[in-house]
């Protein structure tokens, strides 16, 4: 699980990866379940970033994977996050779930966040102050075990007992702004114009422009 609230009391929440092709989620109230299958479908694959974000409502949710609506679904009840009978965990459900990977950020707000919301920010570090922020997990740390809040609320963490702080901190490999395009070959070079290959690194927008320059060691050239 990425996040759990389901300890030590269960009927809580919480949000995973499940089966190489969905996100998952179980909503309670805090005594009983709500949904169960909170899904959206999303084949994913090991050693990659994803944005992913989970919002929920009294009437029902909605997850979306890179900016892009997965799935979303209908129901009626009062979801719970957390409270004194139900502790936030990042990295678990709480129970026997553990999240197998590196999270980069983890951002809870008490708003419903719109589509809108989540694409103008996704790629974007926070101050941790903007309205709505109940809490605001960074990791930007190399060492320690403590998790401070940035939103500046009393809900900063600390690693598990079975985490010593000194390996567990891993330096992001993805760059805040993306979607950016790595760039290979360069062919059809002319004084004015080239063409250059290159890959989408964030699959979950459609299209990109990107713009760039083009230059040589030597004056005026006409090959790569």
């Amino acid at each position: 699980a990425i996040l759990g609230t389901r300890y030590p009391s269960d009927q809580g929440f919480d949000v995973k990866f499940m089966d190489g092709n969905k996100i998952h989620a179980d909503i309670g109230n805090g005594t009983s379940w709500i949904t169960t299958s909170a899904d959206a479908n999303f084949s994913y694959s090991a050693g990659q970033w994803y944005h992913v974000a989970c919002v929920v409502t009294p009437t029902g949710y909605t997850v979306y994977v890179n900016g892009v609506n997965r799935g979303s679904g209908s129901y009626s009840g009062t979801p719970l996050l957390y409270d004194s009978n139900h502790s936030l965990i990042i990295g678990s459900n709480g129970w026997t779930e553990s999240f197998d990977g590196d999270l980069d950020e983890v951002r809870i707000w008490s708003v419903a966040r719109s589509q809108t919301d989540i694409q103008s920010n996704m790629n974007k570090t926070m101050t941790g102050f903007e309205s709505g922020f109940v809490a605001y997990y960074n990791f930007d740390r190399t060492s320690g075990t403590i998790l401070p809040d940035i939103a500046g609320g009393d809900n900063g963490g600390t690693l598990s007992p079975t985490m010593t702080g000194t390996t567990e901190w891993t330096p992001a490999t993805w760059c805040y702004g993306c979607p950016y395009i790595s760039t290979g070959s360069v062919s059809s070079v002319t004084q004015t114009t080239a063409s250059v290959s290159g890959t989408l690194v964030d699959g979950g927008l459609s299209a990109v422009t990107a713009s760039g320059v083009c230059y040589a060691a030597t004056a005026n050239p006409t090959t790569p």
